[in-house]
């Protein structure tokens, strides 16, 4: 397989020979034929370093990147954990930039409506798989909701029936002074 170059896909063959005429021509490439001062035999930039040394030089700079080796879930956790460490000034920014950040969603929305739309889908299908039976587990829900409704009603019946008594007394004035 020919290696190939630039958006052009030019290969070593079609490149022109010097700097000059490959920046007439508006490439990003041109093959002298002559190795690097690293000893590389490959085509320069037209800003004249060597793509072999240029891509040396770029893992050695981005070795150290962590974030190219994080799984998702690690991603995950650096998010949250950013911004446990910066709430307020994500909150303050969100306040100032409210409209913006409006629109902005907004014409993501627009932009990639089918997309969206799709992941949605995806995910209830997903959550229906993981639970087929929703139904039973609202009924106990509603089930824990009242039995704690009633404890509470216990624990504080005096002071629900004496805000009762309060509320009806005012609302009774009210109407008295409304009408007389």
């Amino acid at each position: 397989m020919v290696k190939t170059y630039g958006p052009d896909k030019l290969t070593v063959d079609q490149m022109h020979s010097n700097r000059q005429m490959a920046k007439a021509a508006e490439h990003r490439f041109y093959f002298t034929g002559k190795a690097c001062k690293n000893g590389h035999l490959e085509p320069k930039y037209i800003t004249g370093s060597c793509v072999e040394c240029h891509r040396l030089r770029h893992k050695r700079l981005h070795k150290s990147s962590t974030r190219i080796l994080l799984t998702p879930e690690e991603k995950i956790e650096r998010r949250k954990a950013y911004y446990r460490a910066n709430r307020e000034r994500i909150f303050n920014y969100q306040q100032a930039n409210r409209e913006q950040i409006r629109e902005q969603k907004k014409r993501y929305w627009q932009e990639n409506k089918e997309a969206l739309s799709q992941k949605r889908k995806v995910c209830r299908q997903a959550k229906k798989e993981q639970n087929p039976q929703p139904h039973k587990d609202q009924e106990n829900i509603r089930e824990i909701i009242s039995q704690r409704n009633r404890e509470y009603y216990l624990k504080n019946c005096e002071r629900i029936k004496q805000r009762q008594r309060k509320y009806r007394q005012r609302v009774k004035q009210e109407t008295e002074y409304s009408h007389g």
